[in-house]
């Protein structure tokens, strides 16, 4: 407790910048009823606050060259947001100096029609500042008509240099489901895809691919393909803590094969640490013809350097109020002792020496002993100070024991002035 109360003080004796919130609920009792019109009213550096609730935005909502950051209300709780978002994000053109954090949120993408695909629940085109995405669940939208019966990719990376996702849920969109001979089994989809040089950061999260559509009693004789868990087209892909895997393919008379954990280019270099794994997706099983082929871990011409490791992981109660409790959960080993590193902005520099990713930028505001390895935290957040109604700090755990030094997860904690 003393630590991370040190931290705090840390942080708030530190130069803060200003920022303007935003409130977004929709029973009204915000500033806006839709993320739409408060990503519209935001200027540079502000902070939306979504109150929990379905949001059925009119398009996709698009943060375009803006720095932000966007927050669900309840913190993270058994892999499910409060907050969904339906057609999810687009985010595009962030200029340098504009990074845009998204926490505790569902981004879903909207299943096909008859006249349109199925779409992702994210995607982020032409952007050189960081994008990071944590504590969040996304999901593509799935096939749902025989004209297009195929998922959509769960997140679409297009020439986009830093992405992050931390603590996080990503699937494609499954195949349509065939529960009639006139209804086609469709392919589930991609759980992300990347193009380009970028970096790609996936920290103790879950990657899989969609599942292939299928029937159960004796619908489209073809079960659907699996989708891949991860596409990666040049630059560099770094896993930690985290598993991808291919999607499963459909159950038919014939079954779907099962898709690829990850599919790379000849120049795309994948790096696995701290015991992150790839997977290949199950094929579908066939009641009279053949069963569906199983998923190969890898595809191409790539190249995939496993450092093996231990997973090391770290969760905090996000967003906090003044005086509220929170807990910061280390997930390290009981024979280790657990630095805290704080920073007031993210970076992404890998370390593969020390089986990680450091999330943070320099100058550090502080690295202190926290306590063991394996043990939860407890922390109760001080007053802000005059003028301040909102301040987030990033955290990362450095484990060090008899094996040696070990990063985990880097986090975003968000605290709040009491009256919000």
């Amino acid at each position: 407790m003393q630590g991370i109360r040190f931290v705090l003080a840390c942080v708030l004796a530190a130069p803060l910048a200003q920022a303007d919130i935003f409130v977004v609920d929709v029973g009204g009792g915000g500033d806006f009823t839709t993320l739409t019109a408060a990503v519209s009213a935001a200027g540079q550096g502000d902070v939306i606050l979504v109150k929990s609730g379905f949001y059925a935005e009119p398009a996709p909502v698009v943060i375009d060259n803006k720095r932000l950051s966007i927050i669900g209300d309840e913190p993270f709780a058994a892999g499910a947001p409060s907050v969904e978002i339906q057609p999810g994000l687009v985010i595009k053109n962030l200029a340098p100096g504009r990074n845009v954090a998204i926490t505790n949120v569902r981004l879903y993408g909207t299943p096909s029609t008859s006249a349109t695909p199925a779409t992702p629940a994210l995607i982020l085109e032409d952007n050189v500042s960081l994008v990071r995405i944590q504590d969040s669940a996304l999901y593509g939208g799935g096939g749902a008509d025989n004209d297009m019966p195929d998922g959509s990719i769960g997140v679409a990376i297009i020439e986009s240099d830093s992405v992050a996702f931390v603590n996080s849920v990503v699937n494609g969109g499954v195949g349509q489901f065939s529960p009639a001979l006139n209804v086609i089994s469709g392919h589930g989809a991609t759980g992300i895809e990347q193009s380009g040089p970028g970096a790609l950061v996936l920290s103790d999260s879950y990657i899989d691919g969609g599942d292939g559509g299928g029937n159960l009693i004796g619908g489209w004789p073809y079960g659907g393909q699996g989708g891949v868990g991860v596409v990666k087209t040049g630059g560099k892909l770094f896993l930690v803590g985290t598993r991808v895997s291919g999607g499963q393919g459909g159950i038919s008379h014939e079954g779907g094969d099962g898709g690829a954990g990850v599919v790379i280019s000849a120049n795309t270099a994948v790096t696995l640490m701290g015991s992150s794994s790839l997977n290949g997706g199950e094929g579908g099983w066939s009641d009279f013809g053949p069963d569906g082929a199983d998923g190969e871990a890898v595809i191409g011409a790539g190249t995939v350097n496993d450092l093996g490791g231990e997973k090391r992981a770290m969760t905090v109660t996000t967003p906090l109020r003044e005086g509220e409790t929170g807990n910061i959960d280390l997930q390290g080993a009981s024979n280790e002792s657990a630095l805290l590193i704080t920073s007031l902005a993210p970076h992404l520099i890998p370390y593969v020496g020390y089986q990680g990713v450091l999330m943070l930028a320099t100058p550090f505001i502080s690295t202190i002993v926290v306590g063991a390895g394996n043990a939860d935290v407890p922390f109760v957040v001080p007053e802000l100070g005059p003028g301040f109604e909102q301040v987030s700090v990033f955290l990362q755990p450095a484990y060090v024991g008899p094996s040696g030094t070990q990063l985990g997860p880097g986090v975003m904690l968000t605290l709040f002035d009491s009256s919000f």
